[in-house]
């Protein structure tokens, strides 16, 4: 019965990026390798979902593990509020028997964690109005 019960605590990334994004509210969530809006989507949702998800931000995403990525857009702030969860520097936890497993966060995840930020905060600039 080793292992029975296990908890993976995820590393979280959060942070803002100012910039342009649809007339309305909305969150973009990473589905299937792809970004899509959660409902209710704004107007040119589409539009925006296709920028965000460049050929940079899916690279960058390549070397994360990663459990879920959300973006939420703030039209009165103009920012995307992006939360990122990640195996890359989880701890997974076992309780019988207790047991701590961390995974390594790498200077090569660290790295694309920034180039996953610097990608999206490009993309919103390239996106045609």
């Amino acid at each position: 019965m080793r292992g029975l019960f296990l908890r993976t605590y995820y590393l979280v990334i959060e942070t803002e990026l100012e910039g342009d994004g649809p007339a309305e509210a909305g969150t973009l969530a990473l589905s299937r390798r792809k970004l899509r809006w959660k409902r209710p989507k704004p107007r040119e949702a589409e539009r925006w979902s296709e920028g965000m998800s460049s050929p940079e931000v899916q690279a960058a995403l390549k070397p994360l593990q990663v459990e879920s990525l959300e973006l939420a857009w703030n039209p009165g702030a103009r920012k995307w509020n992006l939360a990122l969860k990640t195996l890359c520097g989880s701890v997974t936890v076992t309780f019988f028997p207790p047991l701590a497993t961390p995974n390594p966060f790498l200077r090569k995840e660290a790295q694309a964690v920034d180039e996953l930020v610097r990608s999206l905060s490009r993309a919103q600039t390239r996106i045609p109005a």
